[in-house]
């Protein structure tokens, strides 16, 4: 299982994850790991897993032990990473909302 993969995901969502994607390679000089976690789902996927999910949510990010924890989880990132993140959230109009310690949901702003 490729733990970042994509192609599931449409529109605003699939454009920013497969930049995240980008980004995070670019940073570590590899492909970005998971930690064995799916690190994208659709909301349909998460309620099929039994979470509540608002219907206003475009993706979900799941970060359990993985790469993205570096840029969305406040226990783990820094500054730097956070505001690249952020400011990738921002270019395709979207926002995210720390559920716990290793899941966001995004919205459209």
């Amino acid at each position: 299982m490729n733990d970042f993969d994509t192609t599931h995901l449409d529109g605003k969502a699939q454009k920013f994850a497969n930049d995240i994607c980008k980004m995070i390679a670019k940073k570590k000089k590899a492909q970005p790991w998971g930690g064995g976690c799916k690190a994208f789902y659709t909301p349909d996927e998460f309620r099929r897993k039994g979470h509540q999910v608002p219907s206003e949510c475009v993706l979900i990010l799941c970060y359990d032990g993985g790469d993205l924890r570096y840029y969305c989880n406040w226990m783990y990132a820094d500054r730097t990473n956070t505001k690249k993140f952020n400011t990738l959230l921002e270019k395709h109009g979207l926002r995210s909302e720390n559920q716990d310690t290793v899941v966001d949901y995004v919205y459209e702003r």
